[in-house]
């Protein structure tokens, strides 16, 4: 059986002749447009006959289980290319090694998930690893042509000399694109180089890409060149607790959980409902000073579930702690430009007086509130905006993607979302990004 793929490595779609067979059911084409793949690298997904077909190998002869005079192979061509890319990735980077450093290659494997390089070394510097990735780049912008071995045992880079490969490849260095040593690890006495080119690179550099414009967003930065600075700027403010004290407070804690557990409820009719609530009343919340930080370190702080409480509804403000709760909350409030965000994740508040005293804020000029309730069976987001500002809330809530799954009302100034816990801090996220790329 020839392989065709050797000089067609772009050819989706072939029909070959049988070749021979060895019972009417198992047949060998004259061609196989199919690689199937060897310890170093994965193989097509093929069909034969619009079939994945059984097959049988004698004595280096594959056999395909099918009916018929003809055998017509197709294949998954994304997948063939992505795996081209990566081969031809791995091949460039191997006679970068082999040309520019006293390296020593191991070996190297190539799936649709990885991309591995084995270097028998126990270490390599940044510098090394930097001259290989600019010469591994120099040759795919040079859109090399490549000359392939009839007997798919290696490839030839016109300028550059013959590199050990197997399997369809493409003509051009250019194809693959960039390509970028993403990853360094070891595996005992070996350094494992993690590659990525041509389309996984893109998805890699889009992925970069998403979680530094989120983090400019979380951060309210305008550059992201800010973003580093920002950050250390956040953790030389974070003051991690002692592992001792952290014990003794878990200690301390204990017996008033146990407390708490034991207290009685009573049932309390309110509007035709009727739901529980704590017997002893509900403590007034502290006054205190708010550091101006916090909402910062909030950004990145994901809610922690809590031991479910007694009843099925969150505890009531009283009216004398509002005015407080509304002075804090304001307290928080991250200005920029014009406007002050308040983002936070509130525990311990009804839903009902949250929306009153967000609604309070909101007759004020120029703030935009989104907080997070966390619940027994879910979680809430209530998102508001000052009257002033125009932004369409409900729009907003309306373009967050399926995947989101929640149930979610309001208008143009108050949206209010019923969502599942483990989705609260994203959505939380989504909504202030939209919200600053609406402004």
């Amino acid at each position: 059986m020839k392989k065709r793929y050797i000089d067609y490595p772009y050819e989706k779609e072939y029909q070959s002749d049988i070749l021979k067979s060895i019972s009417p059911d198992y047949k060998s084409p004259a061609e196989s447009i199919i690689f199937f793949g060897t310890e170093k690298l994965e193989g097509d997904i093929y069909t034969i006959n619009s079939k994945r077909p059984e097959l049988r190998e004698i004595a280096g002869t594959i056999y395909f289980k099918t009916d018929g005079d003809k055998i017509i192979q197709a294949i998954d061509y994304p997948h063939r290319l992505d795996l081209m890319q990566q081969n031809l990735v791995n091949a460039l980077v191997r006679l970068c090694i082999e040309k520019s450093t006293d390296l020593k290659i191991n070996d190297y494997k190539i799936s649709s998930s990885e991309n591995l390089l084995s270097l028998n070394a126990k270490d390599i510097s940044y510098k090394n690893v930097d001259r290989i990735e600019e010469l591994a780049n120099h040759l795919s912008l040079a859109n090399l042509k490549i000359s392939k071995d009839p007997l798919d045992k290696e490839i030839s880079i016109e300028g550059y000399g013959k590199v050990s490969y197997e399997g369809p490849c493409l003509e051009r260095t250019g194809e693959v694109g960039i390509i970028k040593i993403k990853k360094i690890s070891r595996d005992k006495d070996k350094i494992i180089l993690h590659l990525v080119g041509g389309e996984r690179a893109l998805k890699d550099y889009r992925d970069k890409a998403y979680i530094i414009s989120n983090l400019k967003s979380l951060l309210f930065l305008n550059n992201e060149e800010d973003i580093l600075k920002e950050v250390k700027a956040l953790k030389s403010n974070f003051k991690p607790m002692d592992q001792d004290k952290i014990k003794n407070l878990a200690k301390e804690d204990k017996p008033a959980k146990e407390a708490d557990e034991k207290k009685p409820c009573e049932k309390v009719e309110e509007k035709g409902k009727t739901e529980e609530a704590y017997s002893d009343n509900i403590e007034k919340p502290k006054s205190e000073e708010y550091d101006k930080n916090e909402i910062k370190k909030d950004f990145f702080e994901k809610p922690v579930p809590t031991k479910k409480p007694l009843q099925n509804e969150r505890p009531k403000v009283n009216l004398a702690s509002k005015s407080q709760s509304i002075e804090g909350l304001k307290s928080l409030a991250t200005r920029v430009g014009d406007v002050n965000y308040i983002y936070k994740i509130i525990k311990n508040i009804s839903l009902e007086d949250l929306k009153e005293i967000s609604s309070t804020i909101m007759k004020e000029k120029n703030y935009i509130q989104i907080y997070g309730l966390e619940g027994l069976d879910g979680a809430q987001i209530i998102v508001t905006r000052s009257q002033n500002l125009n932004i369409d809330l409900k729009s907003i809530m309306e373009e967050i993607p399926k995947g989101f799954t929640f149930n979610g009302y309001g208008n143009i100034y108050q949206v209010v979302l019923n969502l599942p816990l483990d989705k609260l801090s994203r959505v939380m996220e989504l909504f202030l990004i939209k919200i600053k790329n609406a402004k």
